[in-house]
């Protein structure tokens, strides 16, 4: 006996008729009768007396109903809220960028898929390079901004979007007069790196090997402000990924475009593949169809 077969006999109680409540319940009368003896077979009682005019609720049928009824109600109660709950659940997104990622890249985006979509919850978290596909895998995160390479068979690449290298420089370092510069003019320089994940500090050591040179990696540190204010100290160089055109002005710094053959950044839009996407992962994932 199951919450189906209490709804089959309260309704069957509705009407004291088995061909009315099949038509209810879009069974036929051979139907509701079979199940019915099923739920008598599995008590041992009759819940029904069975006359030719009309049926009557036996001691142990008026015994069950108004607890069927209360397990009914409750279980219906119970499947409302579940529901309510996950499509209030549907409207949320949680999204994975990497720490230094500008919301130049994306900011824009985020507005006008808020625009199409303004009941939708966002939250936005920073992490480190790894930290964002470790986001996609454990579940705390639906859709992810990583730093290529990554894995094909672990996550579904929907978008690749690919940004010039631009190496952030005092203004009190003479390389900030120039307009570009490539890796080959950085030998004698120190790198500040942006987290100790960082998947841009194993390109950097490939570049920098591929012209017979090891890196000076300077320092490492996880705040985009004091990356700034070494830089503008002229402790070190740091890199900034995207147009210079959109980025903020820093008293300072000047942002000069590496033009080292093939050096650029790629950022992949992604999710898990075991993460099935609903109708707000589809129409985040659609505004950034042609970034």
């Amino acid at each position: 006996m199951d919450i189906q077969d209490l709804k089959c006999f309260i309704t069957v109680c509705k009407y004291m008729n088995f061909t009315k409540a099949g038509q209810e319940l879009h069974f036929s009368q051979q139907g509701i009768s079979k199940i019915i003896k099923h739920i008598e077979d599995s008590l041992g009682v009759p819940l029904f007396f069975r006359d030719r005019s009309k049926l009557r609720l036996t001691e142990y049928g008026a015994y069950l109903y108004p607890m069927a009824k209360k397990l009914c109600d409750e279980y219906q109660a119970l499947s409302d809220n579940m529901k309510a709950f996950i499509a209030k659940d549907n409207e949320k997104l949680k999204i994975a960028i990497p720490r230094g990622m500008t919301w130049e890249l994306i900011g824009r985006r985020l507005k006008n898929f808020y625009k199409h979509f303004d009941g939708a919850q966002l939250s936005i978290s920073q992490t480190d390079d790894i930290g964002v596909e470790k986001a996609l895998l454990d579940g705390t995160a639906d859709i992810g901004f990583c730093i290529a390479p990554v894995s094909e068979e672990t996550f579904t690449i929907h978008k690749t979007h690919r940004e010039n290298t631009h190496y952030m420089i005092s203004t009190q370092n003479p390389l900030s007069k120039k307009n570009e510069l490539s890796i080959r003019d950085m030998r004698r320089e120190k790198f500040i790196g942006f987290g100790a994940r960082n998947k841009g500090h194993d390109t950097l050591k490939d570049y920098c090997k591929a012209e017979g040179f090891e890196p000076i990696l300077y320092a490492e540190v996880d705040d985009m402000n004091i990356l700034y204010q070494m830089v503008r100290e002229n402790q070190g160089i740091g890199f900034y990924v995207g147009d210079p055109a959109d980025a903020s002005l820093i008293d300072g710094i000047k942002l000069v475009r590496d033009v080292s053959a093939g050096w650029y950044w790629e950022i992949v839009l992604a999710t898990s593949r075991m993460h099935k996407l609903r109708t707000i992962d589809k129409a985040f994932i659609e505004e950034f169809h042609d970034w």
